[in-house]
């Protein structure tokens, strides 16, 4: 930024909701140091709080459900059934194993890490210059393929033809109930890897609301994972898709033993019961305030991140996008703020 004359950072600051003058945005009240502040705008209020806390702030400031808005007496602004639902996540899970590289595994070794981080703050290399996790792959599969059923089938042409079904990548350390990926670990000498797989057509939507109208309570989150039986089907053949890779002449050299779950877990009742015990979202969160034509289709912003029933208030985060883009969605945000940024600008010039 050549020029920050014009911006101001607060540290330390909680917002608490957004002001209205009627429906018009004006400001936004902060806590500063347990104190209440009233902050003013002088064109527009403009939300980037994420999709878990830009959903809790609209309802704590009078925008959302009425039922929420309701149970706790918030005097109204603009009902919109939408904020908080069609929450989207990929859901991550996989297998453990036993591997004979050298992994991140190694670094639970007191011995090893203290050289690791020596030989990174001297050079900037070695392990600790990789993050691991750098191997990905997409797969599409056929929606006519045999097998499949109606929700399968449906599911995979609910997207494009290009939309890939699954991601996979490789963790190069134990991820078990994806706690912690090093100390995690089994007490053994071992060196571990973990191939994971995400299906990226999830029908499953979850939803958020809100325990109490001060934002300082975290919101309540119903991720919803598995819930319909398109991603309890496809994450099965995903499951067992690694496990083909990890049985391929190319791998099959470099791995001892399938410790988590264990290849006496073979019956799809055991394998999605592992899932469900594993899985950990891939921290793609999206979609809760998502954008639309109308609120009747429970969209919450219109196409420039404007919320809809009020003025001079927007939402630009990864909460305002319709769908969950397949990979990662980071990219694509960094394109909404671009975009946002030039509707504002031609507007106001």
């Amino acid at each position: 930024m050549e020029d920050t004359s014009n911006l101001s950072i607060y540290a330390r600051t909680l917002t608490k909701r957004v002001l209205f003058d009627g429906t018009l945005a004006v400001g936004a009240v902060v806590d500063r140091n347990g104190s209440e502040v009233a902050l003013m705008a002088s064109k527009e209020v403009i939300i980037c709080a994420g999709t878990f806390q830009s959903p809790q702030l609209l309802m704590a400031s009078g925008i959302g459900p009425h039922e929420t808005l309701k149970r706790f007496n918030i005097t109204v602004v603009s009902e919109l059934e939408g904020v908080g639902q069609n929450l989207e996540d990929h859901l991550l899970f996989g297998a453990s194993y036993h591997v004979t590289p050298i992994t991140h595994s190694a670094l639970s070794n007191a011995t090893f890490l203290a050289r690791a981080m020596s030989e990174y703050a001297k050079n900037g290399t070695g392990i600790l210059s990789n993050p691991g996790g750098e191997v990905l792959a997409w797969e599409r599969l056929n929606p006519t393929a045999e097998g499949l059923s109606d929700y399968a089938r449906d599911a995979i042409k609910s997207r494009t033809p290009d939309w890939p079904t699954f991601e996979f990548l490789m963790l190069d350390a134990y991820s078990g109930n994806n706690q912690n990926y090093i100390t995690g670990a089994p007490d053994t000498p071992f060196m571990y890897a973990s191939p994971a797989g995400a299906i990226l057509v999830q029908q499953s939507r979850g939803n958020i609301t809100i325990s109490s109208i001060d934002t300082a309570v975290p919101p309540v989150i119903n991720p919803n994972w598995l819930t319909h039986p398109a991603d309890q089907e496809l994450s099965l053949l995903a499951f067992k898709r690694l496990r083909e890779m990890m049985n391929t002449d190319a791998m099959k050299g470099v791995w001892v033993e399938e410790v988590l779950p264990g290849l006496n877990v073979s019956s799809d009742e055991g394998i999605l019961d592992a899932i469900r015990e594993t899985a950990i979202q891939l921290f793609h969160a999206a979609c809760t305030c998502k954008m639309g034509k109308s609120p009747e289709s429970g969209a919450v912003v219109d196409a420039r991140g404007r919320v809809f029933g009020t003025q001079s208030l927007r939402i630009v985060d990864a909460s305002v996008l319709p769908f969950l883009p397949p990979g990662h969605p980071q990219a694509t945000v960094y394109a909404l703020a671009a975009k946002i940024a030039k509707d504002i600008i031609d507007l106001r010039g």
